[in-house]
């Protein structure tokens, strides 16, 4: 340890302090074992001397601190290298694909063990959630693709989709022509695979997917929230499906941060050319823009009478302009008082057409 590795630990420290972080602190020991383990990038060049101000960049005091919120919150320094990397930390590309080449390396024997039907509690490994019929077809399938091997089943990416999306999902793809696509897709998401992609990817491609891919994520989970919170749910298949998705994702195991270290990979094996990536990143900047009213809309359903959630879900006009006159008028109060108390909804959801719609003379005499 060197007196330039205790002054980065200092800072770090301090940085962590202002950050309101004061529970945690960065020692100098810790800054050798993260630079043994390629946290940080390092200056090009050979270095001069023990302590040479080059062995660092100018922001290795911030990348250690936010390294080390990371890792508070993670099982492992493999673990808290993938995390930071999903959560945009400037951390080396060295030590992405050395932390991504130790998992890869301890699952691999445990998924090629996993398909002896004598392991039955390895069943859980591939998926969770309440058994289907279909799920030891599904699970042989994914151990299959996950281990580079061809899933012997004819029809296993079908059962796959069916599996985590539903049935309608499988229509979806098969109406749009898209399910072959997604069959190849599929066949490309081994570890092995993953591997490569992880290693022949920049740095910044890497935390592209990982971002984009972090707002489909909590997009999917939003809108099973709106859903699930009002009682009704979008004719638009693609939102039950998004939907059906974000359900799956809420029973994971595995942190967002981790999940999306994998999914990174998978995203740019999935879009290799630049004009697939600009249509996904612009959807995913559609799609956040809409994640505030959709939490908002959420919360203001879980806060309202069971009887009146459906007013606020989709098509919830129709549900509203359905009620007597008395009951609407006591929804427009409702929402008015709960506006009253969330002034910051006012801003994203607008109340404005819904009196005209409660007080339409026709209705009234009617």
């Amino acid at each position: 340890m060197t007196p330039v590795d205790e002054r980065v630990a200092a800072e770090a420290t301090e940085l962590l302090v202002q950050w309101g972080h004061s529970d945690l602190s960065v020692t100098g020991s810790q800054i050798v074992r993260w630079r043994s383990a390629d946290v940080f990038e390092l200056p090009p060049g050979p270095r001069q001397g023990r302590g040479n101000l080059r062995q660092y960049q100018p922001n290795a005091a911030e990348v250690a601190a936010r390294f080390a919120i990371v890792l508070s919150r993670s099982a492992s320094l493999d673990e808290a290298v993938l995390s930071a990397m999903s959560r945009d930390v400037d951390v080396a590309h060295d030590g992405v694909t050395t932390a991504f080449d130790h998992f890869v390396y301890r699952w691999l024997p445990m998924l090629q063990r996993a398909k002896k039907p004598t392991l039955r509690r390895s069943e859980r490994f591939a998926f969770l959630g309440p058994r289907q019929a279909i799920d030891l077809s599904v699970r042989n399938a994914m151990l299959d693709l996950t281990t580079d091997r061809e899933p012997t089943n004819p029809i296993w990416a079908e059962l796959v989709v069916e599996r985590f999306a539903g049935p309608e999902a499988v229509g979806y793809y098969e109406e749009a022509g898209d399910m072959d696509r997604l069959r190849s897709f599929l066949k490309n998401l081994s570890l092995v695979a993953l591997r490569r992609a992880v290693r022949d990817s920049s740095q910044q491609d890497l935390r592209w997917a990982a971002k984009t891919s972090r707002t489909l994520m909590e997009y999917a989970r939003a809108v099973s929230d709106y859903f699930d919170a009002t009682g009704r749910e979008s004719s638009d298949p693609k939102h039950r499906i998004m939907a059906r998705y974000g359900r799956t994702l809420r029973r994971l195991r595995i942190s967002d941060d981790l999940g999306l270290a994998f999914l990174a990979p998978a995203v740019l094996l999935f879009l290799p050319n630049k004009n697939a990536r600009r249509d996904l990143a612009l959807t995913s900047e559609a799609l956040g823009r809409e994640l505030p009213v959709l939490r908002t809309l959420t919360s203001a359903a879980r806060d309202f009478p069971e009887k009146w959630r459906p007013c606020l879900g989709p098509g919830g006009l129709a549900v509203f302009a359905a009620l007597h006159q008395d009951e609407a008028d006591a929804v427009l109060r409702q929402l008015r008082e709960w506006l009253d108390v969330h002034p910051e909804g006012a801003t994203l959801v607008s109340i404005q057409e819904v009196p005209q719609t409660a007080t339409d003379p026709k209705k009234a005499e009617d």
